[in-house]
């Protein structure tokens, strides 16, 4: 929750190849007059950062309070100290959309991202959308998860959830196999756990559709079982190799004895 990245989406693109991206160890060092020229293969325009706010508010700026940062149509960014736990952070960025090649400074369609806005800068380039925001850093991950249906039970005589559920399909390529998750029965696959974390819409009324919402964290350790059975496998099989060898060293041995005492 803490990583961030500036994303361009060719919303009527190509969904495998239809994405641009800005990491955030790079937008860290956007600071000062120092800006990050974002131009790629396919990408009909480029996007100039800069300014990038590791946690503040974006508002309406007032006579009340200065900013160290640009202002664009009547808003601007109030930084704020950051805060303890990363998830608390709400990172902003200044974006200048210009066209393909256009030096730094140039005059084009500028915005401010917000990581708290609902909605992404929306620019319309040769009669096609593309979308730019700043959001959390995104990994692809090695499957497709398809949701089946979602299930939920309420306390009593409440619209408080109790317990809630997705039956899923586990895609990688042409494979596909169907899973239950629930809040204590999450996906484990090579070293990824994907949890329920939550449902919505939260003001949904009785018969609404739902959706459900899946957080992935990357937990080495989930393979220790697993690298245990195979340790205590390997000292068995070298505890029985030990074994079956002095064994058949003292057959051999006894062997030996015998054949020397019938040949005496």
């Amino acid at each position: 929750y803490d990583r961030w990245e500036l994303a361009v989406v060719d919303v009527a693109g190509d969904p495998t190849n239809n994405e641009w991206y800005v990491g955030n160890d790079l937008l860290h060092t956007l600071t000062g007059d120092a800006v990050c020229v974002l131009s790629g293969e396919g990408l009909p325009f480029d996007v100039h950062a800069h300014d990038f706010v590791p946690n503040g508010r974006v508002m309406q700026k007032g006579p009340m309070w200065n900013t160290d940062y640009p202002v664009i149509d009547g808003y601007a960014v109030m930084e704020q100290p950051l805060a303890g736990e990363g998830g608390a952070n709400a990172a902003a960025l200044f974006v200048n959309v210009v066209p393909k090649g256009a030096a730094v400074g140039s005059q084009g369609t500028q915005g401010i991202l917000y990581a708290r806005s609902n909605l992404p800068m929306v620019v319309q380039w040769e009669g096609r959308p593309y979308t730019i925001d700043i959001r959390n850093e995104r990994y692809a991950l090695p499957f497709v998860v398809e949701q089946v249906k979602f299930t939920k039970e309420e306390h009593p005589r409440t619209r408080i959830a109790s317990k809630f559920a997705s039956d899923v399909l586990r895609i990688e390529g042409d494979s596909k196999t169907p899973v239950h998750i629930s809040m204590n029965e999450p996906l484990r696959e090579n070293g990824l756990v994907m949890f329920q974390s939550g449902w919505g819409p939260q003001n949904a009324r009785p018969g609404s559709p739902l959706f459900s919402t899946f957080a992935v964290v990357k937990n080495p350790s989930d393979k220790w079982p697993e690298y245990s059975c195979w340790v205590i496998a390997a000292g068995m099989l070298i505890a029985f190799g030990q074994r079956l060898t002095a064994y058949l060293q003292r057959q051999s041995k006894q062997r030996t004895q015998v054949e020397a005492e019938e040949a005496a």
